[in-house]
């Protein structure tokens, strides 16, 4: 099973997921960066590629070692709603997907 148009096994879904979260683990942990931002966390979450666990281990480590945790993504679970300093919800008007376009890398994934 794929997500989107791909027909990438779920469990490289997760790996990657799995390999991103490392990734902003050792960019956090570098103290080069004041701000992170996890583009898509909540969509990775919902589709079950990360655990809930996980993603409140990073938030807990990482929340005020940085100046800003940014969390994007539809279907924030309301724990994490209730745990943040701002929520914002944002209306799509018009975008690329509604015409057919694929995904790009490094844009929406």
């Amino acid at each position: 099973m794929g997500i989107g148009d791909d027909n990438l096994p779920l469990e490289e879904h997760k790996k990657s997921a799995k390999e991103g979260l490392r990734y902003a683990r050792n960019e956090a942990d570098s103290k080069k960066w004041n701000i992170i931002i996890l583009d898509e966390i909540w969509n990775a979450l919902e589709l079950r590629l990360l655990t809930l666990e996980v993603v409140q281990d990073f938030i807990d480590m990482y929340v005020f070692k940085l100046e800003h945790l940014i969390m994007t993504g539809r279907n924030c679970p309301k724990e994490f709603v209730d745990q943040a300093n701002l929520v914002t919800e944002m209306k799509e008007i018009k975008h690329p997907f509604s015409k057919g376009l694929a995904g790009r890398r490094g844009l929406e994934y």
